[in-house]
C-alpha cells in the first residue's frame, strides 16, 4: 500500500489552562451496550465492540434525560505499551460506522492510519453526541427550508437570505425544543466531556487524541479542561476554540498568494490586469453596488437563453462559498474569473449566481 501523508500539521499538547477538571468522576450511567464488532476485506481486518453508554444530555441538569454517546474501540493488534487513540469526527457531524472502513473517498487512507496506530496502541471511535447518521439511537433530524435568494431579475441579497435562514432556524429549534430535546447539551463542553466519561469507562490513565477540522476543536477543548488525561494530540485543519468560522483574513491571504504565482508565470502574467489581481478584484464590487450587471446566458436553460441580474452580493457570496464542480472552487482558475469581471465579462458570476434562488434544506 502507498505511503499516505497522514496530517499536513502536527500539534504536541501536554500543557493548558491551569482551571481543568481532571480529578473529576463524571456521572457514568451502570447501563452499557456491548457487542463484538469485526470489519474485513482480502488484506485488512480489524476486531473490536461497537459500545453505547448512556449520559446525561445536559449535564448541568439534575433531571435531565439520558441520550446514548456511541463508540468502537479495537484493542491493539500486538501488545498494547502505549496509551489508546482516540479518533474524533469532523464535521461536525462526521459519523463513525463500520461503513467508513469501506466506503468513500478517505476509506483506504483512513484504514492506513487506523491500522498503523492500531498496531500498538487501543483505538477508540467516539461519534458526536446528537449525530442522526451515528449509529444507535439517534437524534431525530428536523430538516427546514428556506429561499437562499429572491429572484433572477434582481441582484442577490444576502440579508433577505438571512432574514430567510434565521427563521427557518427559530423554527427548527423549536420543533427540537417541543421533542423534548434539550439543546444546552449539545455545546463543545458536553462533547469534551464525551470523552472524559468514555476514558473513565475504559479505565485507562492517558488518552492520545486524532482529530481534522472541527474535530481539532473537540480535541483543544478536551486538552484544555483535562490536560494531565493527555497524552499526545495530533490534529490537521485546526480550528481555535474561541470560534468556529473560516477567518476571512486568511481567505484573502490564499488570494494573495493565487496573485504571486500568476504573476510568476509568464504564460498567465501577459492577461492579468495591469493594476494588479487583486486590485482589480477590489474595484468589482463597487462597480457593482453602484450598478448591477444583466447578463444573458445563451441556451443555458433547455436550450433557451436565461437572463440573470448579478450584483456585489452575488460575488461576496460566491468567494465566501465558491460553488462545486466550477472554476470559482478551484484555486488556480480564480485569476481568470477576477480578470474576465475586471474586463466586463460577468457570465461565469452569472452561471454560479442562477442557483441562488434555490431552496436550501438544513
Amino acid at each position: 500500500m502507498k505511503n499516505i501523508l497522514l496530517y499536513s500539521f502536527v500539534l504536541l499538547l501536554l500543557a493548558c489552562k491551569q482551571n481543568s477538571n481532571e480529578g473529576s468522576k463524571l456521572s457514568l450511567d451502570k447501563f452499557v451496550i456491548s457487542q463484538p464488532v469485526h470489519v474485513a476485506d482480502d488484506d485488512w481486518s480489524f476486531r473490536g465492540t461497537e459500545n453505547m453508554l448512556f449520559v446525561p444530555e445536559n449535564r448541568n441538569d439534575p433531571n435531565s434525560r439520558k441520550i446514548p454517546l456511541h463508540f468502537f474501540r479495537f484493542p491493539a493488534k500486538d501488545t498494547a505499551t502505549l496509551p489508546p487513540v482516540v479518533f474524533l469526527g469532523a464535521g461536525p457531524g462526521e459519523p463513525y460506522s463500520t461503513e467508513v472502513f469501506y466506503k468513500g473517498r478517505r476509506a483506504e487512507a483512513w484504514r492506513y492510519e487506523l491500522n498503523f496506530v492500531n498496531q500498538h496502541r487501543d483505538v477508540i471511535l467516539i461519534n458526536q453526541r446528537g449525530n442522526s447518521s451515528s449509529p444507535g439511537m439517534q437524534i431525530p433530524e428536523f430538516r427546514y427550508k428556506w429561499n437562499n435568494g429572491d429572484s433572477l431579475d434582481k441582484p442577490f441579497d444576502l440579508a433577505l437570505m438571512g432574514q430567510n435562514r434565521k427563521a427557518a432556524y427559530a423554527a427548527k429549534i423549536q420543533t427540537y425544543q417541543e421533542s423534548g430535546i434539550d439543546l444546552r447539551g449539545y455545546d463543545i463542553l458536553h462533547f469534551v466531556d464525551d470523552i472524559e466519561t468514555v476514558r473513565q469507562h475504559l479505565n485507562v490513565e492517558k488518552i492520545a487524541l486524532i482529530g481534522v477540522s472541527f474535530a481539532s476543536q473537540w480535541a483543544l477543548g478536551y486538552v484544555q479542561r483535562y490536560p494531565k488525561n493527555v497524552d499526545r494530540a495530533l490534529l490537521s485543519g485546526v480550528e481555535p476554540l474561541d470560534h468556529n468560522y473560516d477567518d476571512p483574513q486568511e481567505r484573502w491571504r490564499v488570494l494573495e498568494k493565487i496573485e504571486r504565482y500568476a504573476e510568476t508565470d509568464p504564460n498567465i502574467a501577459k492577461d492579468l490586469p495591469k493594476i494588479g489581481l487583486l486590485e482589480a478584484f477590489k474595484t468589482v464590487i463597487p462597480r457593482l453596488e453602484k450598478k448591477p450587471e444583466t447578463v444573458v446566458l445563451k441556451g443555458i436553460d433547455d436550450g433557451k437563453d436565461l437572463t440573470i441580474v448579478v450584483g456585489a452580493d452575488d460575488l461576496r457570496y460566491s468567494y465566501l462559498n465558491p460553488e462545486s464542480g466550477t472554476y470559482a472552487n478551484d484555486a488556480q482558475s480564480w485569476p481568470k474569473y477576477i480578470t474576465e469581471m475586471y474586463r466586463g465579462d460577468f457570465r461565469f458570476l452569472a452561471l454560479i449566481s442562477q442557483g441562488r434562488v434555490t431552496i436550501q434544506a438544513h
